[in-house]
């Protein structure tokens, strides 16, 4: 018998996690149900890996960046992955999938 506490993972974040894990990409819009969760449960070295994009995760990050601060690291390491490798699909992504840009705005101003 299993049993689920509050701050368990969801199947369906279990299921991103091992597509990154496993280097098999699913899509950007994948839908996660607690990115805070599956940022937690993912080291620093998997945030400069394609299979990482993802925009519910993304616009946890920037918020976090901007509110908690929890994942600090994880989100410059992020940012610096996207700008390195030039991933303007993904933000062109990103900006379509996510009606309130307010965040990602003020963090590419920062850094």
């Amino acid at each position: 018998m299993t049993y689920f506490r509050d701050k368990s993972v969801k199947r369906i974040d279990k299921i991103f996690l091992r597509s990154v894990t496993d280097k098999i990409a699913k899509k950007k819009s994948y839908k996660l149900e607690n990115p805070d969760l599956v940022s937690l449960r993912l080291p620093l070295m998997y945030f400069n890996q394609e299979e990482i994009l993802n925009f519910d995760l993304f616009r946890f990050l920037l918020r976090d960046y901007l509110d908690d601060k929890k994942h600090v690291v994880k989100t410059k390491r992020l940012i610096k992955y996207i700008r390195d490798n030039r991933l303007y699909d993904f933000i062109r992504g990103y900006a379509s999938y996510v009606p309130d840009l307010d965040s990602f705005v003020k963090i590419m101003g920062l850094e």
